[in-house]
């Protein structure tokens, strides 16, 4: 969509969930994902930092912080969320969220999908995993389930109440779009 300066590649997600599909936990697909995330968005920097108790997974582009790119972060982050849980069969938890600053004002966010705290301050996305749910082990699935499983993950989650909070114009639109399965 030229947010990456130049069109992803048909069956490059595929390429890379394929590859996360090959090890063994969801410590080692986050690993495999953070060193070859380049092929899908070369200018996007996503960084795995261990913790005691928890997993950083740290994402920016780190040449434009224009809310465009904010938007697509934060959609690229919900989505590959949902490609984790479904490596591992099971929700994956989130302790917290950080976003950039310059997002705490805006009504439509796509990061309340992930269920946890969203805490606003610097440029980038982080989420917090806890060390636990990483060692969760990968299920031997085929390939070619990848993208009905996330869209039914997604799906899901979008039917979710989202209790008393104001939402946004977009993300009332997503959430919509998704109940009606579009």
């Amino acid at each position: 969509h030229g947010l990456a300066r130049r069109r992803v590649r048909p069956g490059v997600t595929s390429l890379l969930v394929g590859r996360m599909l090959l090890c063994d936990t969801l410590n080692d697909a986050l690993t495999a994902f953070c060193d070859s995330h380049e092929l899908i968005v070369p200018s996007l920097e996503i960084s795995l930092v261990r913790r005691g108790d928890s997993v950083s997974m740290r994402w920016s582009f780190p040449d434009d912080d224009s809310e465009l790119h904010q938007i697509a972060l934060e959609a690229t982050v919900v989505t590959y969320h949902t490609v984790f849980a479904w490596l591992i069969d099971q929700p994956l938890p989130v302790l917290r969220v950080s976003a950039p600053q310059g997002r705490k004002e805006s009504a439509s966010t796509l990061l309340r999908a992930l269920n946890a705290p969203i805490v606003h301050s610097g440029d980038g996305l982080e989420v917090l995993i806890p060390s636990e749910a990483v060692q969760n082990p990968i299920k031997q699935v085929d390939i070619r389930q990848w993208q009905d499983g996330v869209y039914k993950i997604l799906c899901t989650a979008a039917m979710e109440p989202l209790g008393d909070e104001v939402i946004g114009q977009f993300t009332n639109k997503v959430r919509t779009a998704l109940l009606q399965g579009l």
